[in-house]
């Protein structure tokens, strides 16, 4: 009998999901604050708060630029939850909204430094 509780807590354990890393994102007029820029890979949950008087977004990219996730508009003072699975590797973090100021020039987020660097180490 104690065999079988036991064989059977260790496939409750096994069945079990590993619980996704949570970090931190705030987003404001072209800073792109990360909290770990070194994680764990596997499940990943990103909370997102916009701080800034524009709306932004959040892309992730590998290293050879495939895009593996692109939030819709963050709009200014909210939040929003991102749920990722992140493999081992390096990650470009961006907003990559590109805006025509009233005087005609071209303001590029991403250009202007909301970007940061991600490591899921594992």
């Amino acid at each position: 009998m104690k065999g079988i509780l036991i064989v059977g807590v260790l496939l409750l354990a096994a069945c079990q999901s590993a619980e996704a890393s949570s970090h931190d994102i705030v987003l404001s007029e072209f800073k792109m604050d990360v909290s770990d820029d070194s994680i764990e890979s596997g499940r990943t949950q990103l909370s997102v708060s916009n701080t800034g008087e524009f709306a932004h977004t959040v892309v992730v990219a590998n290293v050879r630029g495939k895009v593996l996730f692109s939030s819709p508009l963050i709009a200014p003072g909210t939040e929003d939850v991102i749920d990722l699975e992140l493999p081992p590797g390096t990650y470009e973090f961006t907003c990559r909204i590109v805006v025509q100021s009233e005087e005609g020039d071209l303001i590029d987020h991403y250009e202007r430094g909301m970007r940061a660097a991600v490591t899921a180490r594992g």
